[in-house]
């Protein structure tokens, strides 16, 4: 495998959903298990249905959650069909191509225009420059020394248009390291870093976050004490990449591995950490820790849901009024599982809990962002009848659910969704795989904020039997999205993967 490699990865497909206006983990990486046409729905209050290009997109009033005009509430709920209409109707603007044709005239100029949809909305299929939404632009792949498996597991960026990756390279004697990488605006690369475990043995790092003053945090989990497996690992790097401060928690000696999926920072550079954290019965609580930007603990929060099984804090988000909002599982018998989002405030106090989940089976929850407008949005995957769908929602500031998004991939063998963002334009994009007859193949999906509908779905093929994922995405100032995860490109081995698209 090639340690660095620059361009288009393999042959994009873009599907532009502009007609859908209605739509509607244990594991430290978690396989997906799911492939297939996508199918998707997103439920919604009074959402119309518009039929995707890659799936029938639905829509349903009431909190639904795995189907559509289910409510897990228990609350009634109605469907209303009809054509689907492409956006919000606005006045034509635009600017004239090099080959004197009108962006925006809903005439297409080739080859200066890539589409012309005939509106001048941003990032909903054909962007306002008349190039097509969600094109890759430029990725990179990085092969750790030991040239066997490695992974992106978060990524972030900063206000100058630098990105931040974490996750795990393996090293020489074939145990996983923690690494964490800088590129600068310009794609190139500001620093690498990497750090092992005293024991020789599985250590990463799932989270990242980026302070104004280019301070970097990574959380993870590092075994540095046989007896006791793994810690929450938490540190804070410089600028350049130098180690400032390390924090690492433990509950019980010898119970079990503690981790930390995810890590987040306030209006004041306080840094708050999702985990779980194992107990004395080898069960884990979901773990929440709010340190300040010099690593003094201020408050800790736990959970034990009322089955006493595995409760895990797969992701963390933070608001403008620096309340918190915690996403994961909560255990149930049998090995099933609900997803689970709380709400605190700044203080640590609860503010609401919701729920959530199929009978018999599980959901799970694996990343959260929240918008400026105070809407907190969700992403995972469960499994309500067989196959793995992947899910999104979007949650008021008060916890009223207000939108539903799932879909099974294309063709309907099932998909997962790792990671989610919200852009500027409140946009959520959300990121993931699904699963096809030759492996599992990365999916990015962009949804309208207000009702979820799909904007445009984009593809990774792969030539070679994959196992591609990405686990994570974030958006820039001026609206690109950077996606991060592993690609598999010699067939056998996964490689760190980062890739930029355009809205």
């Amino acid at each position: 495998m090639k340690d660095s490699w620059l361009g288009v990865l393999a042959a994009l497909s873009l599907s532009c959903a502009a007609g859908a206006d209605g739509a509607t983990g244990e594991g430290t990486t978690g396989e997906g298990t799911t492939s297939g046409a996508t199918t998707s729905s997103t439920t919604s209050a009074g959402a119309s249905v518009g039929a995707s290009s890659t799936g029938a997109a639905t829509s349903s009033t009431g909190d639904a959650s795995s189907s559509v005009g289910t409510s897990t509430s228990g609350e009634a709920t109605s469907a209303t069909t009809s054509a689907g209409t492409s956006g919000t109707s606005v006045a034509l603007t635009g600017t004239t191509t090099s080959d004197g044709g009108f962006c925006g005239d809903g005439e297409l100029e080739a080859p200066a225009e890539e589409c012309d949809d005939g509106n001048s909305i941003n990032g909903d299929g054909c962007n306002d420059d008349c190039q097509v939404s969600g094109k890759l632009i430029w990725s990179d792949l990085h092969n750790g020394a030991a040239d066997n498996n490695d992974e992106a597991l978060d990524v972030a960026v900063d206000g100058d248009g630098a990105i931040y990756l974490v996750g795990a390279v393996n090293d020489a004697i074939d145990a996983r390291d923690i690494w964490a990488r800088k590129y600068n605006a310009d794609s190139s690369i500001a620093w690498s870093v990497t750090q092992a475990g005293t024991q020789a043995n599985t250590d990463l790092a799932r989270g990242v976050a980026v302070a104004a003053d280019g301070s970097v945090y990574a959380a993870g989990y590092i075994r540095v004490v046989d007896v006791q497996a793994a810690d929450v690992w938490l540190r804070k790097y410089d600028a350049a990449g130098v180690e400032l401060w390390t924090q690492l928690h433990h509950d019980a000696v010898g119970a079990g591995d503690d981790a930390a999926f995810d890590v987040a920072l306030d209006t004041q550079e306080n840094v708050i950490v999702s985990a779980h954290s194992r107990t004395a019965t080898l069960t884990a609580d979901v773990w929440l820790r709010k340190y300040s930007s010099e690593g003094t603990t201020l408050w800790t929060r736990t959970h034990n849901g009322a089955a006493n099984k595995g409760d895990h804090g797969r992701a963390v988000a933070i608001d403008a009024g620096d309340n918190v909002y915690v996403a994961g599982t909560e255990g149930g018998a049998d090995n099933q599982s609900k997803a689970w989002l709380r709400k605190y405030d700044t203080d640590g106090n609860e503010l609401w809990t919701r729920t959530w989940g199929p009978d018999n089976t599980f959901a799970r929850l694996e990343a959260a962002a929240a918008a400026a407008a105070g809407a907190v949005f969700v992403a995972g995957y469960q499994n309500p009848g067989g196959v793995n769908e992947m899910i999104a929602r979007r949650y008021s500031s008060a916890g009223d659910l207000e939108w539903t998004f799932t879909a099974q991939g294309e063709p309907a063998l099932g998909a997962e969704a790792r990671g989610i963002a919200v852009d500027a334009d409140g946009r959520v994009i959300v990121t993931g795989h699904e699963v096809t007859d030759n492996g599992n193949r990365i999916l990015i999906i962009k949804l309208d904020g207000d009702d979820g509908s799909i904007l445009w779905e984009q593809r990774l093929y792969n030539a070679s039997a994959s196992n591609d994922i990405a686990f994570a995405v974030t958006t820039t100032v001026d609206l690109e999205i950077i996606v991060a995860g592993r690609y598999r490109s010699d067939g056998t081995l996964n490689d760190v993967w980062v890739g930029r698209f355009t809205p």
